[in-house]
């Protein structure tokens, strides 16, 4: 694991986690706590070679090095090569969301005793999160669930959105609801839908393989890809976008490939500067917009804005003076979902206090301020302190 410090220009090594190979095991995802950095911990789901299983685990951020390795989640089957699953995605409930497959048994898929073939839904300390669909102490969220390779939450509303690849037919892009049955088991069969199984927002008739998702929210590109989901591609080496129906969380209504590679695409997700980047299987890549003039941290110093006194503690001003008409104002945490916001036209001075819009106090930690206008994006990083 590499760890990007923001004032260099390489990587250092953050921790060294033993993990088995073979097959599709390995170190197989990273997530932050919420709270991250106020609380400083790295959670990774992992292959153990002896005992031989998959687990999640957790680091602590001590300056850029991993301490402190942790099990939290522990002795998840890992006998058979494939279909391990392996993805980490932290939902709005505050709650680790875990991405199990069924190790090539559809059978463990439909039962809701066994760990496989699920998402499932713990608390940050691993055990199983109150409320869950199946019972207390039961860690499961879904059912019926092949080998799902990619999770992620929409920043904006929360919906949850899982990707995975099917046999030889139906590859899926599904919404997540507590509870429901996908549909892979023992009966299961290319092209038709289980009955009282979950229906995908989009199957494809080929294996493409999907792989990581995200949903857009952010002002780099144009406005028309707000809420769009974008996912990869193993087979096809593709970023795919899947626009969907206006007011709908699950009704597809375009699909498009956004971008290809040379290479299989593992993972995709939305930069704090609001970029889409993108990992392949040797490379990680940032897909610019097309307009860059007046675009990102570098813009002219005419239309660039101060914020100060930064780290801050109680309050931070805002020197807006010189922007271009119509901006806006945006605070995002680190997972990228905007905390507070100010309408245009934004006063030329302007304080905030470190609350996020229904007025609770924000942690302690650093997050992205984001002014926005037409044909224009700066930011600048923020860094709240304690007393």
């Amino acid at each position: 694991m590499y760890f990007q410090n923001a004032f260099s220009t390489s990587p250092t090594t953050f921790a060294i986690v033993s993990a088995a190979g073979g097959g599709e095991r390995g170190l197989l995802s990273i997530a932050f706590h919420p709270q991250f950095p106020d609380s400083p911990y790295v959670y990774v789901f992992h292959s153990n070679a002896s005992p031989l299983v998959d687990r999640v685990a957790r680091l602590t951020d001590m300056g850029g090095i991993g301490t402190n390795y942790t099990v939290i989640f522990d002795g998840l089957p890992s006998g058979n090569d494939n279909h391990h699953g392996g993805r980490l995605a932290f939902g709005p409930d505050g709650m680790l969301y875990v991405t199990v497959g069924d190790q090539e048994n559809p059978s463990n898929a439909e039962n809701s005793g066994s760990l496989n073939g699920k998402i499932l839904r713990v608390t940050p300390m691993g055990r199983a999160a109150p409320g869950n669909p199946f019972g207390a102490g039961n860690p499961a969220y879904t059912l019926g669930m092949r080998n799902p390779f990619g999770i992620c939450f929409d920043p904006q509303n929360g919906a949850c959105y899982e990707t995975e690849p099917g046999p030889e037919c139906d590859c899926e892009v599904n919404y997540v609801e507590a509870g429901a049955d996908y549909g892979w088991g023992p009966n299961d069969f290319c092209g038709g839908q289980p009955p009282g199984s979950h229906p995908a927002i989009h199957t494809f008739g080929s294996v493409v393989t999907p792989t990581g998702v995200c949903v857009y929210r952010g002002a780099s590109y144009p406005g028309s890809l707000q809420g769009n989901l974008f996912f990869g591609s193993y087979n096809n080496s593709s970023l795919f976008r899947l626009k969907l129906r206006s007011g709908t969380l699950d009704q597809e209504d375009s699909l498009q490939t956004f971008a290809t590679f040379a290479e299989p695409v593992l993972d995709v997700t939305v930069g704090i500067e609001s970029s889409l980047w993108v990992a392949t299987t040797s490379a990680i890549y940032r897909i610019l917009p097309r307009a860059t003039v007046g675009v990102g941290p570098n813009a002219p110093l005419a239309t660039s804005f101060v914020a100060s006194p930064n780290p801050f503690r109680d309050h931070l001003s805002f020197d807006l003076s010189g922007l271009p008409s119509g901006a806006r104002l945006e605070i995002l945490d680190l997972q990228g979902r905007v905390v507070r916001r100010w309408a245009a036209p934004l006063p030329a001075g302007l304080q905030w206090n470190g609350s996020a819009e229904n007025g609770r106090p924000l942690v302690a930690g650093i997050y992205l301020a984001r002014v926005i206008a037409p044909g224009y994006m700066a930011t600048r990083r923020l860094i709240r302190v304690t007393r």
